[in-house]
């Protein structure tokens, strides 16, 4: 499963074992169903226009769907993206270009809207390191001033941050960190100011500023039911902002400072999306 938010605050659930992509009003109501016309979709993004992209791990490709639903482009392996191998988790960033996790090469890789491949995203020349599996890729929101890419990679227990031409710009580590245990990444989320990472084995969510210090660790605990064995307390995340008036989405109307919004977290067992609304400094 993955989840995503678009700009006037509507949900988008990718259920996999369905082939389903669902759009939820910010109440909850159900306002589109998208039937997907490929098996093993792997990852869900929107870009400002509110497009919708759906990749495909078997075999490989990247769906784009309008607003509407109604498919737009298919982009699957030939010469103009000879490189995809098998998409693992995507994202699309300010610019519109697709952010593609290629699980067969170990490689985070942008693409245009057309799927033209643009460059491979790594630490350095120097750095041979490879992305593992599970990885979980955000985007700051469109508005953001600071357009920025983030993979967490749950295998090596990092998070990288990316400019939009591809230069690394920091990383930090996970595991190690004297203030946070995670066994169990299970989500990335990314505001203007903040970064979130999902802990589904103590069910926590740990924020960290743009450049990897840590702030607080928020206690999912009472919302989310303690899982049966093998179950993930959570499976993805996504982050909602305030509109630039001051006015959060939703069904409130209360006055937010411009840093403030929402969190939105899916827990996959349930099948239910909680909403935190964050006040973070």
């Amino acid at each position: 499963m993955a989840l995503a938010v678009d700009g006037v605050g509507n949900v988008y659930l990718l259920d996999a074992k369905s082939f389903r992509v669902t759009k939820f009003d910010p109440a909850g109501r159900p306002l589109l169903g998208i039937e997907l016309t490929r098996r093993a979709p792997s990852g869900l993004a929107l870009d400002s226009g509110g497009a919708i992209y759906v990749s495909y791990a078997e075999p490989p490709a990247i769906e784009i769907y309008l607003p509407d639903g109604e498919l737009f482009r298919r982009i699957a392996r030939g010469a103009a993206i000879f490189s995809l191998g098998r998409p693992a988790a995507l994202a699309v960033d300010a610019a519109g270009n697709m952010i593609v996790l290629d699980a067969k090469f170990h490689a985070l890789r942008q693409y245009s809207p057309e799927g033209k491949f643009l460059r491979e995203l790594k630490p350095s020349e120097q750095d041979t390191a490879q992305f593992g599996t599970p990885v979980y890729l955000a985007a700051t929101p469109f508005e953001a001033v600071a357009a920025e890419i983030y993979a967490a990679d749950g295998a090596g227990g990092r998070i990288q941050k990316f400019g939009l031409e591809g230069e690394l710009l920091a990383s930090w580590e996970l595991v190690g960190h004297p203030a946070v245990k995670i066994e169990a990444l299970a989500g990335l989320a990314a505001s203007p100011q903040h970064v979130f990472t999902a802990d589904a084995a103590h069910r926590r969510v740990h924020v960290w500023t743009r450049d990897g210090a840590w702030l607080l660790a928020l206690d999912l605990a009472p919302w989310i039911p303690i899982p049966a064995a093998g179950e993930r307390a959570m499976d993805a995340m996504a982050w909602r902002p305030a509109r630039p008036n001051g006015r959060r989405f939703g069904v409130t109307t209360n006055p937010a400072p411009a840093e403030s919004g929402e969190l939105l977290v899916l827990r996959r067992a349930e099948r239910r999306i909680l909403r935190f609304r964050l006040h973070i400094p």
